[in-house]
């Protein structure tokens, strides 16, 4: 079962360093990949791998997150497949990962109901949504501060052995989805470094091995 969930930080400023670091971190990847260009080969990928996790945990719903301290923002999120952006206390995620830290990169619930820490959440009790089973794995970036999830859930329980078993089928998906963002971060600044005089690096491919991570899950 999730452990408590922890509440989202007051609006405004940061309150407290690692919050402040892990912002900067968040704003420092934008422009996020575009899943409505055609053109964006990453969002073609990410949008291949979260549906690949919809699938490994057979769940109604799957979305890749990016978490700030104001919004959640679904760069994708099947079976719609467009970018939503809502507050940050309106997701379960961000106090799904606020719960993460060290070795401990995916949650779940077989019943949110029966979760102390989510039966009261309103993604739960029926005001903004009926979440039962629900699963996660954090997305983080070079040294390690959070930048979102990879997430899946449905409006039916799932058995209580299962959950753990089918949140661990995340994290070789989101793995992958984490070398694709810092891949991508890389090329942006070594773009930069071009545009400047006397300076220059080539691009770092984004592209997986052809087996991609989360195969032997399915």
């Amino acid at each position: 079962m999730i452990p408590a969930e922890a509440g989202p930080p007051p609006s405004g400023r940061p309150s407290t360093t690692s919050e402040r670091l892990r912002q900067i971190q968040v704003d420092s990847f934008e422009p996020w990949p575009d899943i409505s260009d055609p053109a964006d080969e990453d969002a073609r990928l990410l949008h291949l791998l979260v549906e690949r996790a919809r699938a490994a945990t057979r769940a109604q719903f799957a979305a890749l997150n990016i978490i700030n301290r104001e919004v959640q923002r679904s760069l994708i999120e099947l079976p719609w497949g467009q970018a939503t952006t809502i507050p940050r206390d309106h997701g379960i995620c961000a106090g799904i990962l606020c719960t993460m830290s060290g070795r401990q990169r995916t949650f779940a619930t077989a019943d949110a109901r029966l979760d102390p820490g989510l039966r009261l959440h309103p993604q739960v009790t029926g005001e903004l949504g009926e979440v039962r089973f629900y699963a996660a794995a954090a997305i983080r970036e070079t040294h390690g501060l959070s930048l979102g999830t990879l997430c899946a859930w449905s409006t039916t329980p799932v058995a209580f052995s299962q959950a753990e078993r089918l949140a661990r089928a995340l994290r070789p998906l989101a793995d992958t989805i984490e070398g694709v963002l810092g891949a991508r971060r890389i090329n942006r600044r070594a773009a930069g470094a071009r545009n400047r005089p006397g300076r220059g690096s080539g691009p770092v491919s984004t592209r997986p091995s052809p087996t991609l991570a989360g195969d032997a899950a399915l």
